[in-house]
């Protein structure tokens, strides 16, 4: 008999499932699993889990535009902007870090992909993963 998987486990999965339909090109796939997570653990007190709501957020944000792209990243914030953890926390500054510099544009200079890149190779707990959606789009800026 199988088990059925941990919360963590599945959301961990699911993101790793749209970092590669991010990659292979499918974006808007990728944002329908990014939203998958979101309304899935959403509600989640679990330090895990609400780790990987907000990578889904910015990972959602980073494939949308204007209005939406802001709103995605104020959800960040408001989310877990009082949050005590320093993983949460960097979360966000990267969310009003993304919501000030849209990438690709006039000012996403490289001292700031250096201050995003130092700030997604920490890696404070198990519960860390890359950001292959906006390591990807840094790449395509230079």
């Amino acid at each position: 008999m199988f088990d059925s998987p941990q919360p963590k486990d599945a959301a961990r999965e699911l993101l790793e499932e749209g970092d590669a339909r991010y990659k292979d090109g499918y974006h808007q796939d990728a944002k329908s699993i990014y939203s998958q997570v979101i309304d899935r653990y959403g509600a989640s007190t679990e330090l895990a889990l609400q780790e990987y709501v907000a990578i889904a957020l910015l990972s959602k944000g980073n494939l949308s535009y204007n209005a939406e792209r802001i709103a995605v990243m104020d959800e960040v914030i408001n989310l877990f902007g009082a949050a005590p953890q320093m993983s949460l926390r960097r979360l966000v500054t990267s969310a009003q870090f993304a919501k000030r510099e849209p990438s690709g544009l006039p000012g996403w200079d490289a001292a700031a992909k250096r201050r995003l890149s130092t700030m997604r190779s920490g890696s404070p707990g198990k519960t860390r993963r890359s950001y292959h959606c906006a390591n990807s789009r840094l790449r395509h800026s230079s």
